[in-house]
């Protein structure tokens, strides 16, 4: 067996050691943001006005109700960390809105208010974060897995939340 010299093995070694350091810390797994115990959401922007005409479709196999996000309505509070969105669900006979948040670092959703067409926003009242994985929830996790949280981290821009979204990533676990 052929042995390589010392300074291709060192070079070989940092190259991975960098590439393991550049990965995300939050992509093994969302943790309960121990990092941050003094973490506070601040002030939320009141719910944005939205339309059904440009969705994005949620896939949701099995479920009467269709659900779909208007990319418009997305933001990206970077000093907090939450995407914020519009949902939009369809029945048989029925529409509303729902004005939601992601916490990619925390993998946790909430809803601040609702609302039906030509009605106003209803505060959602004691809507505090969960864990996207509550079955309450299966819109939300798959909008983190397909775009809002790439690696399980923040994104960068809103663009690039609609671009992930319109390509239909497989959502994860």
């Amino acid at each position: 067996m052929r042995r390589l010299p010392a300074a291709v093995v060192c070079t070989a070694a940092a190259v991975v050691v960098a590439a393991l350091l550049s990965l995300p810390v939050a992509a093994a797994d969302w943790a309960d943001d121990e990092e941050r115990p003094d973490w506070r959401e601040g002030d939320v922007p009141p719910a944005p006005a939205w339309s059904a005409a440009n969705l994005i479709e949620v896939e949701l196999p099995g479920r009467s109700v269709r659900v779909g996000v208007d990319p418009a309505t997305i933001t990206l509070d970077k000093k907090s960390g939450v995407v914020r969105y519009v949902a939009v669900a369809r029945g048989i006979s029925s529409v509303s809105a729902s004005y939601e948040g992601i916490r990619c670092a925390s993998g946790e959703w909430r809803t601040y208010a609702r609302q039906t067409p030509g009605q106003p926003w209803v505060p959602a009242g004691s809507s505090d974060w969960q864990a996207m994985r509550d079955a309450r929830s299966p819109h939300a996790h798959w909008l983190a897995g397909n775009g809002m949280c790439p690696n399980k981290t923040t994104p960068a821009d809103v663009s690039s939340i609609v671009r992930r979204l319109k390509n239909g990533r497989q959502a994860f676990d």
